[in-house]
């Protein structure tokens, strides 16, 4: 008896764990619109990515502004008659 409560409890958990995989795996190709505010006009414009897309872009976004805070100021010594 104790055995098959058991079973009862531990198949609906085992079941679910392909089905999320398969869910998540469907997640990341659903398509996600954003509206982006663009300079020049009132009306903002409709970008649509797949999630997967949109946090590739993230992820550049980041990784270029670490760059650009990470990158060092170079001050201009201009020892030339032309300054």
């Amino acid at each position: 008896m104790r055995l098959v409560i058991a079973a009862m409890v531990a198949l609906p958990l085992l079941a679910g764990t392909p089905a999320s995989a398969a869910s998540e795996k469907a997640a990341e190709g659903k398509v996600v619109c954003k509206n982006k505010a663009k300079t020049g006009t009132r009306f903002p414009s409709k970008m649509c990515r797949t999630r997967s897309e949109w946090e590739q872009i993230s992820a550049q976004n980041k990784r270029d502004a670490k760059e650009m805070i990470d990158k060092p100021i170079v001050a201009n010594d201009c020892q030339g008659a032309g300054c």
